[in-house]
């Protein structure tokens, strides 16, 4: 997708009435636009593969009770929870990055990428530090071509909250 079709993208919420907008638009394959965002966002920040990675989407429903979480908790604490507010997170192994994008709607309004600490464990100042605004330029597709397993992962309160593997397809044709 070129990066005006992104832009396109990004636009067309804006367009929409407030109680017209679904918190997740899915996308031909059953992905939710977010996660999409927060995938090519996080390669942005990264410039390496998210082959392996889990992305989970937290909605405006689940997001008080996941600030309890021990992995996501930090993440969420970053910015308040208001209406529309969402976010994706990007959780690899213990020694791989940690991304969260923040959305409004359907708008990305800010990214943390976070490198692994030396415990395993996400910490709120390390989480602050790194928040930073969403900018166009993020949001250019990476040469990977990624395919999307969906599944379901435990919070640490033992709730099911829907996820997404990823996967690599290798690198896109024409490219």
């Amino acid at each position: 997708m070129t990066r005006l079709a992104w832009l396109l993208l990004l636009a067309l919420p804006a367009l929409l009435p407030a109680q017209e907008r679904a918190p997740s638009v899915p996308d031909k394959q059953g992905v939710p636009l977010p996660v999409r965002l927060s995938v090519a966002i996080a390669n942005h920040a990264h410039r390496q593969t998210l082959a392996g990675y889990i992305a989970v989407a937290v909605d405006e429903k689940n997001w008080a009770r996941l600030l309890k979480d021990s992995d996501l908790g930090p993440l969420l604490k970053a910015t308040e929870q208001r209406p529309e507010r969402t976010a994706v997170a990007l959780l690899g192994s213990p020694e791989q990055f940690v991304f969260c994008v923040y959305f409004d709607g359907l708008k990305p309004i800010a990214v943390v990428a976070l490198p692994a600490s030396h415990d395993g464990k996400i910490a709120e100042a390390d989480v602050k530090a790194a928040y930073k605004t969403v900018t166009p330029e993020m949001l250019t597709e990476s040469d990977e071509e990624l395919y999307f397993v969906e599944g379901t992962i435990q919070s640490d309160d033992g709730q099911p909250l829907s996820s997404f593997k990823i996967a690599s397809a290798g690198k896109r044709r024409g490219r």
